[in-house]
């Protein structure tokens, strides 16, 4: 028992180091959509035990007095804040990363909002919303 528990533990942290070592190697494009707002929304495939899903996440940016403020409505309490919008798109990118890990450490499931089936693959991108 003992030794199946240490074999799942390690299965795990071998999972996170490739979802962390993955998660580098993608690339963040954005495109501002007005002065005031900017949504975004973040593919990511994730390889957790194996199999490999990819997941549409929408981040908000928002101007607040002398700052930028971010979340993500799909991940409750996944939130950053920035000085500038690059900046604070940089670190919503990071508070998805690790809201990500940690649900992957503690054996929860992701939330299956936003799930994509599509090949897989690891990208972190941006995709413009267009006002009709």
């Amino acid at each position: 028992m003992l030794i199946s528990k240490i074999a799942s533990r390690r299965k795990t942290i071998d999972d996170l180091e490739l979802f962390i070592s993955e998660w580098h190697k993608t690339a963040l494009i954005y495109h501002e959509i007005d002065s005031n707002d900017i949504s975004v929304e973040l593919e990511v495939s994730i390889n957790n035990s194996g199999r490999t899903r990819k997941h549409l996440f929408e981040v908000v940016i928002e101007p607040d007095e002398d700052a930028y403020q971010a979340y993500c409505p799909d991940l409750p309490g996944c939130q950053t804040w920035g000085h500038t919008k690059a900046e604070t798109l940089r670190y919503i990118k990071e508070a998805v990363e690790l809201y990500l890990y940690d649900l992957i450490a503690d054996g929860k499931p992701i939330p299956n909002i936003g799930l994509v089936k599509a090949k897989p693959s690891i990208r972190l991108i941006k995709t413009e919303k267009v006002a009709l």
